[in-house]
Order: C-alpha cells, then sequence, then structure tokens
C-alpha cells in the first residue's frame, strides 16, 4: 500500500480498492498525500474512504486504481481498522443520528466488522472537508468520502530487552 502511494517503485499510485478473498470489494482508498505524524513520527496517507456498498460502487467512477486482495483475516483487520484511522484525523462531531453507540468513544457497532455488508464507520463526516477530493476525482467521489489517516502498523521495540542480561559462555 505504502510503496505504491509513495512512488517508490514505479509510478504513484493514489487508488485502491481493497477486496476480500471471493472478489467482494469492500472498501476504496483514495490517498491525497503522504504526511509525517509529528506527534507518532510515524508516516501517515492522508487519505479518503469511500464505503464500497451497491449504492455507492456503480456511482463512483475512478481510473487507475489498484486492487488489493485480502484473505479473511486481513479483511477483518481493515474493516476493525478503518474506522480508528478515521477516527485518528477528526476535526468533526458526531451527529446525532451517528451509528456509533457512544459518541464520545469510537465503538464498531455490532457486527459491522465482520458483516461485509454493513459499513464498519460512522457517516458523520462523510462528504465533509472534500474539497481536495472534488478536484482530482470528482463531487461524486467527494459525496461519499471520509477522511482518514491510515499508517502502518509495527509493534513497539523500545521496551524489548530491558532487564535481560546476556549471558556469557
Amino acid at each position: 500500500f505504502f510503496v505504491a502511494a509513495t512512488g517508490l517503485e514505479g509510478p504513484t499510485q493514489a487508488g485502491f480498492v481493497l477486496c476480500n478473498s471471493e472478489e467482494k470489494c469492500y472498501a476504496t482508498i483514495l490517498v491525497a498525500n503522504i504526511r509525517l505524524d509529528l506527534g507518532s513520527h510515524a508516516v501517515v496517507a492522508d487519505s479518503w474512504i469511500i464505503p464500497w456498498t451497491k449504492d455507492i460502487q456503480y456511482k463512483v467512477k475512478i481510473e487507475r486504481i489498484l486492487p488489493i486482495k485480502t484473505g479473511a483475516h486481513e479483511c477483518d483487520a481493515w474493516r476493525h481498522l478503518l474506522p480508528l484511522f478515521i477516527e485518528r484525523c477528526r476535526t468533526w462531531k458526531h451527529k446525532p443520528s451517528c451509528e456509533y453507540p457512544v459518541h464520545n468513544f469510537v465503538l464498531l457497532y455490532p457486527g459491522a466488522g465482520s458483516d461485509p455488508k454493513k459499513v464498519p464507520w460512522c457517516s458523520c463526516e462523510m462528504g465533509i472537508e472534500t474539497e481536495v477530493l472534488k478536484e482530482r476525482y470528482g463531487s461524486v467521489s467527494a459525496k461519499y468520502a471520509t477522511r482518514a489517516a491510515i499508517s502502518p502498523l509495527s509493534r513497539l521495540v523500545y521496551g524489548e530487552g530491558r532487564g535481560k542480561h546476556r549471558q556469557s559462555s
């Protein structure tokens, strides 16, 4: 994902569609920029996510989109991580009609993460602050998009090995 989005191994790819092993797609990711998150010292893909539902998939037309095939576990991981990536850069308030049952805490509503028929994130920011997206992909894509800050996942390593002493042989 990040290698293609940055153009490290060929032309820059900005559009991705996540598909499960049965070739059923569940989300489109449109990368606008690669940024540095100073708070976490991580590279972040400044992106917009469009749910790939039956009513939306035929309205949105994006050229040069790269499919990313995901296994069952990866599909579940993406569907659980996307709402967190969205919340990571949230500057808006949840609406009273929000799909999340608790407004002060990102809570994936029951079954949404593993049910491909449900969009796992709320629709509160859909279509908000999408000027860059309108310029690149048109107003139809912008209407259904929600902003997200996607970062690579990594484990913490700074605490490993502390308190352990090497034994000399």
